[in-house]
């Protein structure tokens, strides 16, 4: 019985028995082949292979499609980010931020918002790897807004009493004054319904 020697594999273009590239058989029957890909280029090819004996004969020719797919190139770590609202300053001239270098960044990140007028804002936040490529920019539309609770107390001595009534009568029909001028709802203008929630703050 014939035994199986050798085997011949190309891509693509057959160039004929004994110009392909040769693997030895590894056991009597069993062919282990280890194809070099080093000048194939990623994508679709045609993978030829045949087989010969100790007796110099060979095989049929078998063709099969393959698909060649290019060594991924590792992920780089995550090692910081910055931010910055409302005006870009420039990559590398925003708060920088250093995190513990990973390729799978999912902690709560706290931004301070210290120094924000009351309205709205856009922040803007991107990444940087440990090669010190910067990655997209991402932003979020957000407001600030005082509380409430901060705003009734006019007169700033630490009780809701008849001083800050006054001071918010005094105020009342007025236009765009915001939550300290007494406008608690958000609404452009001191009315009644900001008198009920002051109301429900008088005597704290």
């Amino acid at each position: 019985m014939p035994i199986l020697d050798r085997i011949e594999v190309f891509f693509d273009d057959d160039p004929g028995f004994n110009n392909g590239f040769f693997a030895q058989s590894a056991a009597e029957g069993e062919i282990f082949a280890q194809i070099p890909l080093d000048q194939i280029t990623p994508g679709i090819h045609e993978l030829g292979l045949r087989v010969s004996d100790d007796s110099g004969d060979w095989s049929t020719t078998l063709v099969q499609t393959v698909f060649i797919q290019e060594e991924p190139v590792p992920t780089p770590n995550l090692v910081g980010y910055e931010y910055f609202f409302n005006e870009e300053p420039g990559i590398g001239l925003a708060t920088l931020v250093d995190v513990q270098a990973t390729d799978d960044f999912s902690e709560i990140v706290n931004i301070p918002v210290e120094g924000l007028s009351q309205g709205e804002h856009t922040l803007y936040i991107r990444f940087i790897d440990e090669n010190g490529e910067v990655g997209t920019t991402y932003f979020q539309v957000f407001t600030v807004s005082q509380g409430v609770s901060d705003c009734v107390d006019f007169n700033n001595d630490g009780s809701v009493g008849g001083a800050d009534l006054l001071a918010f009568l005094g105020a009342f029909g007025a236009m765009d004054v915001g939550c300290e001028g007494g406008d608690f709802n958000g609404d452009s203008v001191v009315s009644g319904a900001d008198l009920l929630v002051f109301l429900s703050f008088f005597g704290t």
